[in-house]
């Protein structure tokens, strides 16, 4: 008889969880993010419009599209066919961002 009241008591306790202040950390976030990435091999812009700009002189690769930010990783989309890295986590203090692709590691800090 306890556990039923406990769970209806603890579910409706979840149900008063503040989202005006994660959306408020949301668009503080979004605008941490937006600026110049890069390293003298690999550049990346991300804009205030939502596009991006991405080129590695490694491979000659110049990319751009668009990109969205979740659960604290960039996806950034393209037209293109060429494969790019194309998902970023970005560090705790928005600062720098990394990405994987294959065996190919990338770390990214965002230039002032």
């Amino acid at each position: 008889m306890k556990y039923p009241l406990l769970l209806v008591i603890a579910f409706s306790l979840m149900s008063f969880t503040n989202t005006k202040a994660s959306a408020i950390n949301q668009i503080t976030e979004l605008n941490l993010l937006k600026g110049n990435y890069g390293s003298a091999l690999v550049n990346l812009t991300i804009n205030e419009d939502q596009t991006f700009s991405y080129s590695d002189k490694t491979t000659q690769l110049t990319v751009s599209g668009t990109w969205i930010y979740t659960k604290g990783k960039i996806i950034l989309t393209s037209e293109s066919d060429v494969k790019f890295h194309d998902k970023w986590t970005v560090s705790k203090d928005s600062k720098s961002i990394k990405s994987r692709k294959g065996l190919a590691f990338y770390r990214l800090c965002m230039r002032e």
